[in-house]
């Protein structure tokens, strides 16, 4: 006849217990103790944000599409190419024709920044500003990002 321990399971499950107990307390405190990581500026990150403050006024959500992105970037690589920040070129070429150039009809709006580090800090910049803000809560339903460099730009637009 074998004779077990009656004590060798509960003394197993404390010694797996003791060793793995501490590393698994301080991998815990390692990754509770890192601050938040800021989020990049991505146009993914950037529609997110603009559709969060939409919701938060009790408004619809922005429609994201291509026709606006290629507008937003063109500009946004100007801006980056140029070292400038501006919404109309020397050239007198504004948003208006750019978006007339690109086929869309009705209104249109454009908010720019530069040097931003993250979606955070940049939308509340926008947001701390009245024009940017009314952009961003306007009563547009269409949206474009684009980024190059530092330089980020999102044009928005309302079919007629």
């Amino acid at each position: 006849m074998i004779r077990r321990n009656p004590l060798r399971w509960p003394l197993c499950f404390l010694v797996a217990f003791a060793l793995v107990g501490p590393v698994v307390y301080l991998a815990y405190r390692a990754v509770g103790a890192e601050p938040p990581r800021a989020v990049p500026i991505t146009s993914h990150a950037l529609w997110l944000a603009h559709n969060d403050a939409r919701r938060a006024a009790g408004l619809p959500e922005l429609r994201a599409v291509g026709v606006l992105m290629y507008a937003a970037q063109d500009q946004a690589d100007y801006l980056a190419r140029t070292g400038t920040l501006t919404h109309t070129r020397p050239s007198g070429y504004s948003l208006g024709q750019r978006l007339q150039d690109y086929g869309v009809v009705g209104a249109g709006g454009e908010n720019i920044a530069a040097g931003f580090a993250d979606v955070d800090s940049l939308m509340k910049a926008w947001n701390s500003s009245p024009g940017h803000r009314a952009n961003i809560v306007g009563s547009y339903s269409l949206v474009g990002f684009g980024i190059a460099g530092d330089k980020q730009v999102v044009v928005f637009a309302r079919p007629p």
